[in-house]
């Protein structure tokens, strides 16, 4: 994933997040990782960059899971470890 598509993402969502929730000084950003794509994947991409444009930490709640190439489906994520 290109850095500079992430960081469009996360300048674009970080316009928003302030008119939304107002005083973020107690946000934190918790990323929902994709099923098969691994760490590196666009949600947790997008959750690093988000927060550091916000200046607000990451919470990594949910476990990554290794899902062979071409085996991700929804009900796979149920075992998803918190």
């Amino acid at each position: 994933i290109p850095a500079s598509f992430v960081m469009q993402i996360a300048d674009e969502l970080a316009d928003g997040v302030g008119s939304v929730y107002g005083d973020i000084n107690k946000c934190v950003v918790v990323p929902i990782p994709c099923g098969s794509s691994g760490p590196n994947c666009l949600a947790c991409c997008l959750a690093e960059a988000l927060a550091k444009r916000l200046n607000i930490p990451v919470l990594h709640a949910f476990e990554q899971i290794e899902i062979p190439s071409g085996n991700s489906h929804p009900r796979r994520n149920i075992k998803r470890q918190k």
